[in-house]
């Protein structure tokens, strides 16, 4: 097995292949934990009654009352919601990974289950919004003009999708300047972000299930940092540290978009506030795209491809066994 070579139709075949296994996988997974996961039953009780909760965003109770209508137990609606999910944000990681399929695969599995599994099994209308707005962005990117449509739909689903969607419409307009003119935008966006929450936010009126966010320790962790703020932080470093251009070059687009990770970090450290946090699930996902990219040749040079797969399987299964661990498993 040859690893690192270019992508191409047999890679793009062997990864749907063998993503049919992690789909699999994905709904044992999610089947396993359906009594102990976090907000399951919550989620249970909307699938039986989509427009019971008015907290819970349009778009996404119409998407519950379509399994309703099929006759599709709650259960299954939501290992199935889980699936999709996952198998989204694979063709996103598939578009934009070009490293060998059996590693890509690993690598995807292992960010899906440790950086990313709140949003796979957890905020189940949150990882759902947040991975159709990212492959909707690809898409549109691509030149697929009407795929701007579910981008911006995605905010009836959860509304946390709307920093992502701000995010890349900003870039729509901007993506033609030059990196630097983003890097000074995303810390003057820092700035702003602080006198924003500390002087207007609390005269606007907003709801008071989002404003607890800002006025109590809701969502707060004893934790200094979240894993995920942890991981964007090192994978800015991570990006600027590394010396090749023509690199940095073939990961421009998404490379952009992950600076404005930056404003919501700065806010983060400053207010100790979670919200943010949460809302940075696509642009850390591409974040977790240039890092591969980035560095994978590099560490397969240095580790050998055996060795290499065999620290990815045991990423793999460090990973399922956090995943369960945060889903109350275990």
């Amino acid at each position: 097995m040859v690893l690192g070579i270019k992508g191409d139709i047999l890679r793009i075949k062997f990864f749907s292949i063998a993503s049919l296994y992690f789909f699999i996988f994905v709904s044992l997974i999610m089947g396993l934990v359906m009594g102990t996961a976090k907000d399951r039953q919550a989620y249970i009780k909307h699938f039986e009654s989509p427009f019971e909760d008015n907290r819970i965003e349009i778009g996404f109770q119409y998407y519950m009352y379509g399994f309703e209508l099929l006759n599709i137990p709650p259960q299954l609606s939501i290992i199935i919601t889980c699936v999709l999910t996952y198998g989204i944000l694979s063709r996103v990681w598939l578009r934009y990974v070009n490293v060998h399929w059996v590693a890509s695969l690993l690598i995807f599995n292992f960010f899906m289950f440790s950086l990313l599994n709140y949003y796979l099994g957890t905020s189940i209308r949150m990882g759902l919004a947040m991975a159709i707005s990212l492959y909707s962005s690809y898409k549109y990117m691509d030149g697929k003009k009407f795929y701007l449509a579910p981008l911006v739909g995605a905010f009836v689903l959860h509304y946390g999708a709307l920093l992502y969607i701000l995010v890349f419409l900003w870039f729509i307009f901007t993506k033609n300047l030059s990196v630097k003119f983003h890097i000074v935008m995303s810390a003057i966006g820092g700035l702003l972000l602080v006198l924003f929450f500390d002087l207007v936010l609390p005269s606007i009126g907003l709801s008071s299930y989002y404003m607890a966010y800002f006025e109590t320790d809701f969502g707060r962790t004893e934790r200094l940092l979240p894993f995920t703020v942890l991981f964007s932080i090192a994978a800015i470093w991570l990006t600027f540290l590394y010396s090749s251009k023509s690199k940095l070059h073939e990961t421009s687009e998404i490379l952009i978009v992950s600076l404005y990770s930056l404003p919501f970090i700065i806010y983060f450290l400053y207010s100790g506030n979670p919200l943010f946090g949460k809302m940075l699930m696509p642009i850390i996902f591409l974040q977790s795209i240039i890092v591969t990219n980035l560095y994978f040749r590099p560490v397969l040079v240095l580790l050998g491809g055996p060795l290499l797969i065999s620290i990815l399987l045991l990423l793999n299964a460090l990973a399922i066994i956090y995943a369960l661990k945060m889903y109350q498993y275990i």
